[in-house]
């Protein structure tokens, strides 16, 4: 019995290539915010777990200038959709939230390593997707 795997690699600018074993085919998918406006940075930061994606945006300017976000996608097949936005409930100016950003199983892990709001430049966001 032969079985596809597919190996993920995320490379900056949040273009996915993933790679088929059994038959060495490439496919590449480019992942896209729905929302995304220049100097977003919007893949930054990058992480894959199973089925889930999040890309890191330190520099959306949603809630204020460079207070950041993240975005998660799920795959369908070949098909990355279901993009859910990540945003800090608590956002402020250059926060950076999304510069860092790691997901495993159900869990996501957002940092905004510039906010200040208990005099300290660190945040770390446990984001659990609804």
């Amino acid at each position: 019995m032969r079985r596809n795997i597919l190996i993920g690699i995320l490379l900056f600018g949040a273009e996915a290539l993933f790679v088929n074993a059994a038959s060495a085919q490439v496919i590449e998918r480019k992942l896209l915010a729905s929302d995304g406006a220049p100097n977003d940075f919007f893949g930054l930061s990058v992480s894959i777990s199973g089925e889930y994606v999040i890309v890191g945006a330190a520099e959306d300017d949603d809630i204020a200038t460079g207070s950041g976000s993240a975005y998660i996608f799920h795959r369908g097949g070949l098909d990355w959709g279901d993009e859910t936005k990540l945003t800090a409930s608590d956002g402020a100016t250059y926060d950076h939230f999304g510069a860092s950003v790691s997901i495993s199983g159900d869990y996501a892990v957002v940092g905004a390593p510039w906010d200040d709001d208990d005099g300290f430049s660190f945040r770390l966001c446990l984001c659990f997707p609804p």
